[in-house]
């Protein structure tokens, strides 16, 4: 569905979660967190750093003290991280793939790395990924997450989730990842299997919208409910029957003028006909709903099977930084975003660069 061009705008909110990961090294805590954070395409980023890296965009490892495999039996395939970065490789005892592009992270997100390999045929193998958070190119301080205990099956691809530390500092840094044998490997040595680099971009100096700034409008639970809201693939959240759902931290969408993203609603009509929702995108920032661009997910829709869509572009003209953008679920009509109604309401930033 597409925009709505009426004097009346609406709201929505609503997005997603991630699993846990055995971290060691290093501690962090959210008082340690400067500004909020936020998630993002790293094809939204330009980042120009200097040294002898050889590329525009990735870190330079011989900045951290080497570490390598030794040519074997056993070998990555294949690494890929939170489905940005992908390095595939053959039987080598180390492959540099940090100017193949980056993952772009928030402090207090978290990311995936998943990682295919070759046995060799032989038993007991383990696999790991090292991350210079704190950019001190000094590997004591790195974090260690663990993805992969003493398998024998190289069949499955391994996947394993990271925690992004609140302790993350802003820019691009080392990511280390490991394939050894009998026990994980510390970063800097050699030792049987593989070892891949890969470059992280940190985002961690992103100011939230904050709600109180704009008048406020919510649901009133009960049958209808939103039960997710996904924003251009970069934000994604899930909700219940609540009223409203602050979404706006730590989470961020972040886009450019002129770029173009989709946004989706899944949702519970409770049995009842008649469901409406839109989106509220207060562009100009100027935290007047009655200025704000809407965009309709549903129109009198009664099926809770069919996902609520619609595509946004943002302005040419849209003021740079942190916005609200308010989603919203309504029974039997469009329910203004500043308005109580029957349904649901979520809200989020976006913030355009």
């Amino acid at each position: 569905m597409s925009e709505r061009n009426l004097s009346r705008r609406r709201v929505l909110r609503g997005l997603t979660a991630g699993a846990t990961a055995t971290v060691i090294g290093g501690t962090a805590s959210a008082s340690d967190r400067g500004v909020v954070e936020e998630s993002i395409d790293p094809d939204d980023v330009s980042v120009t750093i200097t040294g002898s890296t050889g590329c525009s965009d990735g870190v330079d490892p011989s900045n951290w003290s080497d570490g390598t495999g030794t040519d074997g039996g056993e070998n990555f395939d294949r690494v890929d991280l939170d489905d940005d970065v992908e390095g595939v490789s053959g039987k080598d005892s180390y492959e540099d793939f940090t100017c193949e592009g980056y993952t772009v992270v928030v402090p207090g997100n978290s990311f995936d790395v998943s990682i295919d390999w070759n046995d060799g045929g032989f038993d007991h193998h383990y696999a790991n990924v090292w991350i210079d958070w704190k950019q001190t190119n000094d590997w004591s301080e790195a974090y260690e997450t663990r993805l992969m205990a003493d398998e024998s099956d190289d069949s499955d691809t391994v996947t394993g989730t990271v925690d992004v530390p609140d302790v993350a500092a802003d820019g691009l840094t080392l990511a280390r990842v490991r394939l050894s044998m009998y026990d994980y490997k510390d970063p800097d040595v050699k030792a049987i299997g593989e070892v891949n680099d890969f470059t992280v971009n940190i985002w961690a100096s992103r100011e939230c919208a904050d709600p109180s700034n704009w008048p406020s409008g919510a649901g009133d639970y009960g049958y209808e409910n939103i039960d997710r809201v996904s924003i251009g693939s970069q934000v994604e959240k899930t909700s219940d029957r609540d009223g409203y759902e602050d979404f706006t931290c730590p989470d961020k969408a972040i886009f450019e003028p002129g770029d173009t993203f989709d946004v989706e609603m899944d949702w519970s009509d409770g049995g009842l006909d008649n469901h409406y929702a839109n989106l509220y995108v207060d562009w100009d920032q100027n935290q007047d709903w009655s200025t704000a661009t809407e965009y309709v997910l549903l129109d009198d829709a009664d099926d809770d099977s069919v996902t609520g869509s619609t595509t946004v572009t943002v302005p040419d003209d849209a003021a740079s930084g942190p916005t609200l953008a308010r989603a919203r679920l309504s029974w039997g009509q469009f329910d203004e975003p500043d308005a109580d109604g029957l349904g649901e309401v979520n809200d989020f930033t976006i913030y355009v660069e």
